[in-house]
């Protein structure tokens, strides 16, 4: 390497690889042997009630552990003799036989319950990058390293009945998708008055007649003129973020030291619920700025009488529906600083009348930035 690359440029590098496969038997116990659940369903016989027993179905003698067979690639590299280094990964993991219900291979009318099969099979994969730098600035030694993490989960197999429409293996099928996806209405805008709502050629339910204005309103994705689960697309990813990172400065000058770590994910995200959502949950109190909302400028006006004057807002009258789809959804990207330590090392001449080399100071969760309105 030395011919190819001056050690002054490339100090060390390593590649790397590795594979393996391991066994998990989560499936349910002793479904290989034939068996009854008591007490089952019972009946009243002679005035009495006889409780029953129920069978466990019908074993599997087949049925094994799933497989996990993982493989990594990677490499880790050092750059002007230390000074610039790093690794990085890419891993897959390959999971078959994963136990689930063949409830779309046998039919409900056939009279006896099923136990689990090895049927469903999924992948999960992505990379991870760490860069690192190190150094002395005079007197102050100061470590620097970021890392981040991309990974996805892909279901290559999902056991389900035969999709009974184009649309139906649209929005329901699992198999050959990504995991988490989250599907939802796409927002059009919040009525502004009477006249619109009246002129709206779609139909958000019972003619529109709770309709207000200040209300949200959502696109019309197959033109039918009704908002229903038809008109629901993909919107985000959830439950999981798909990009972790984080990042570790150091430094020491003298006998102080400081280290912090901060922490972070994004490609992620929520939706607010309860009283966070909407006013008066639980008839409960309310959030302040649920204060800038759609009301009628007379607090005694009927709100459904046309010629009633209302007076606009950012979130809709407080009996109306709370957000839903992509004006629910909201970006949880966040940064946070998870650790901060402040240190002291006493002088070695103080060492044996302190007995205790350092002194150290630890604060966690100090400050957290989120893409998120809560």
């Amino acid at each position: 390497m030395a011919s190819v690359v001056s050690p002054g440029i490339l100090t060390n590098l390593k590649i790397r690889a590795s594979y393996g496969v391991l066994g998990d038997d989560r499936a349910n116990n002793y479904q290989w042997i034939a068996g009854y659940n008591y007490p089952g369903p019972g009946a009243v016989i002679n005035g009495s009630y006889v409780g029953g027993i129920a069978p466990q179905g019908i074993p599997n003698l087949q049925l094994t552990w799933m497989q996990s067979k993982t493989l990594n690639i990677g490499t880790d590299f050092d750059m002007f003799n230390g000074l610039i280094g790093g690794s990085f990964d890419y891993f897959v993991r390959n999971r078959t036989g994963i136990p689930y219900i063949p409830s779309a291979q046998v039919p409900g009318t056939a009279g006896f319950s099923i136990n689990q099969a090895n049927l469903n099979s999924d992948r999960t994969s992505g990379v991870e990058v760490v860069l690192t730098h190190h150094n002395v600035y005079r007197k102050v030694a100061y470590n620097i390293s970021g890392n981040i993490g991309i990974s996805r989960v892909r279901n290559i197999y999902f056991e389900q009945t035969r999709a009974s429409s184009q649309y139906d293996q649209y929005k329901n099928a699992i198999g050959g998708r990504y995991a988490n996806i989250w599907w939802g209405y796409l927002y059009g805008g919040q009525y502004s008055s009477y006249n619109q709502i009246y002129n709206s050629s779609v139909n958000t339910g019972g003619g529109n007649q709770s309709v207000v204005p200040g209300d949200y309103y959502y696109q019309d994705i197959n033109h039918d003129g009704v908002i229903d689960a038809k008109d629901q697309v993909p919107l985000a990813t959830r439950d999981i973020p798909i990009v972790n990172f984080g990042a570790t400065v150091s430094a020491s000058w003298n006998n102080f030291d400081i280290s912090v770590l901060l922490q972070g994910a994004t490609d992620y995200h929520i939706q607010l619920a309860e009283q966070l959502a909407q006013p008066l949950m639980y008839n409960r109190s309310a959030l302040v700025e649920f204060m800038d909302r759609w009301h009628t400028a007379d607090p005694n006006a009927n709100m459904f009488n046309p010629n009633t004057t209302w007076t606009a807002g950012n979130y809709p009258t407080s009996s109306s529906p709370p957000a839903d789809g992509s004006k629910a959804v909201q970006n949880a990207t966040y940064l946070r600083v998870k650790t901060l330590e402040v240190g002291y090392s006493l002088p070695r001449k103080l060492l044996n009348k302190a007995g205790h080399p350092e002194f150290a100071g630890l604060c966690q969760q100090l400050q957290s930035r989120d893409a998120y309105r809560g």
